[in-house]
């Protein structure tokens, strides 16, 4: 499926512009529509603007308003009669190219105007001056003025070398002007102009409108990438032509969804664990920028240990309804509380139930009674077919706990069904860990507690991961962009958001085509610490398509 493209058209009065290689020009405004697909962002644009040659013209006369027409006997119009002078107004700045007077009958023969021109100011004669032969046509060398005056003169001739004011009767006048737009503005939407070109433009002058039309649209864009209406506005204060605009714009699909079409993504993450998720990209993209917000809401503690254990450890207690297994445990650091524990566990049966209680230590054994409220029920079951693989599972405790200054016990106790508690060697634990382990131990039925000996193992333990409680602010979790086997790192600020630009993005390049679709764009987050995030305001821009828009040409 093409990717979503915005389109364009000219239009001038509300329809769509007249057909011809030039188009109007004036205070009501030519309009370039930009109709936006949702999911579009702007990259880049321009505008070319181009006035015509001063071969195309208008009539002054018919101008809007129209030009105000004065004479020497006081009347505002013509024909007249017995005119000396005539001056005609139309109010702006114009270069005029071309003139003729209309005598009527005879009374012009041997007679001409002699031209006086202002363009604001006091009237002057054209260097060199201009005289229009009456019932004759004069081509003006783009001469500007927003008004002129005509004086009717006897034209010099060999045996009267002396022009002297006379009268003629006028039947009419035909003014051209160049076309070319006496002024231009451009503005998007409701806002003031962007660009302003005070004077006329030259003939055949080229204007191109970037980084000033680029601000504009931006600002303008559908707001969310919802897409919409975006119109570019030209004026000029009088009537003008312009050649037909060109209009360029690189445009780039916006991605703002997660897999699944969410615009928000929630992940529950497990202690030094990992959640991600996952962006669809289509394929042949690359990625020009990323944007997205966590929000961590992490449990109010720390890991006392991060054991690692392989996936599928070859030793552990076997626990059941006639054997409990016991780890032992330092003294907790001094002012620390215990919030809980994780045990790696693995299924051996259906389903299993019993207790996991925290008892302090009785001379290198758990004590027979366990903490005051320190007893947690344990409920397993295994979805699929048994036994099940080995995992992580969480006791929390109904409060926190102070052990005292003494060692402790965490006790696995079965009521039904059958499941391994993994062993792994002590001594290749980092000595650093705020709470370390001490013995393993196993008992059947009632009887005393043994210590744990596995051949192969120098300090056998029952993995575990004690999690003290701590209410400082936690430090947000890792967060990692991955495509195909690529990965970054994705620095967050302090409100937790991210923002990777091109360059940053250039170690993410699209994965190597396969047989398959292609593998999405997946956020990964990791922390040694459990919670829930949220990842919201994502926004990724992909590679841009070039749009030269035909919506301008008739």
């Amino acid at each position: 499926m093409p990717p979503p493209q915005v389109s364009a058209t000219l239009k001038y009065g509300g329809q769509p512009a007249p057909a011809g290689a030039t188009v109007p020009v004036d205070a009501s405004g030519l309009e370039v529509e930009l109709q936006v697909p949702p999911g579009v962002a702007l990259v880049s644009a321009s505008l070319t603007l181009k006035a015509p040659a001063d071969s195309e013209t208008l009539d002054v006369l018919q101008g809007s308003p129209p030009a105000a027409i004065v004479t020497s006997t006081g009347k505002a119009s013509l024909p007249d009669t017995t005119v000396e002078w005539f001056t005609v107004d139309w109010g702006v700045r114009r270069p005029l190219v071309s003139l003729k007077l209309v005598p009527t009958g005879t009374t012009g023969t041997g007679k001409g105007g002699r031209l006086r021109l202002t363009e604001g100011g006091p009237w002057f004669l054209p260097t060199p001056a201009v005289v229009v032969p009456l019932g004759s046509s004069r081509t003006l060398p783009a001469l500007m003025a927003s008004r002129l005056m005509l004086e009717v003169i006897t034209l010099a001739t060999a045996q009267n070398p002396n022009e002297a004011p006379a009268t003629a009767d006028i039947t009419g006048l035909e003014l051209k002007a160049a076309a070319r737009p006496v002024d231009l503005r451009a503005a998007v939407g409701t806002e003031s102009p962007f660009f302003i070109q005070a004077l006329p433009l030259q003939p055949l002058q080229e204007l191109t409108l970037r980084d000033e039309l680029l601000a504009a649209l931006t600002r303008a864009w559908p707001a969310s990438l919802e897409g919409g209406r975006v119109v570019v506005t030209l004026r000029s204060s009088a009537p003008g032509r312009l050649l037909r605009p060109r209009l360029s714009l690189f445009t780039a699909p916006v991605l703002t969804t997660f897999e699944g079409g969410q615009a928000v993504a929630s992940r529950i993450l497990p202690t030094d664990g990992q959640a991600e998720a996952a962006i669809p990209v289509p394929a042949g993209r690359t990625l020009q920028g990323v944007e997205l917000t966590v929000e961590p809401r992490l449990r109010p503690e720390r890991s006392g240990l991060l054991p690692r254990p392989p996936d599928a450890p070859p030793l552990a207690h076997h626990c059941g309804q006639h054997h409990a297994a016991a780890q032992g445990f330092s003294p907790l650091p001094p002012g620390a509380d215990l919030q809980g524990i994780d045990l790696f566990l693995r299924l051996l049966s259906r389903a299993a139930t019993g207790t996991l209680a925290i008892h302090p230590d009785d001379h290198g054994q758990p004590a027979v009674a366990p903490f005051p409220g320190a007893t947690v029920d344990l409920a397993l079951e295994e979805l699929g077919t048994p036994p099940g693989p080995s995992r992580w599972v969480s006791f929390e405790l109904p409060k926190v706990l102070a052990t005292g200054e003494g060692g402790w016990w965490a006790v696995l106790t079965l009521t039904a069904g059958e499941l391994l508690w993994s062993l792994g060697d002590a001594a290749q634990l980092e000595p650093s860990a705020e709470v370390l382990p001490q013995s393993a131990a196993f008992r059947l039925d009632s009887n005393p507690w043994l210590a744990r000996e596995v051949p192969g193992l120098t300090r056998p333990w029952a993995y575990s991961r004690p999690r003290l409680a701590d209410p400082a602010p936690r430090p947000p979790p890792r967060v990692q962009l991955r495509w195909g086997t690529a990965g970054i790192d994705v620095p967050l600020d302090g409100e937790g958001h991210a923002s990777l630009g091109p360059k940053q993005l250039e170690a993410l390049p699209p994965p190597v085509a396969g047989t398959g679709a292609q593998p999405p764009l997946r956020v990964v987050l990791g922390s040694t610490i459990a919670g829930d995030v949220t990842l919201r305001q994502l926004r990724v821009t992909l590679s841009a398509d070039k749009a030269l828009l035909s919506g301008l040409d008739p």
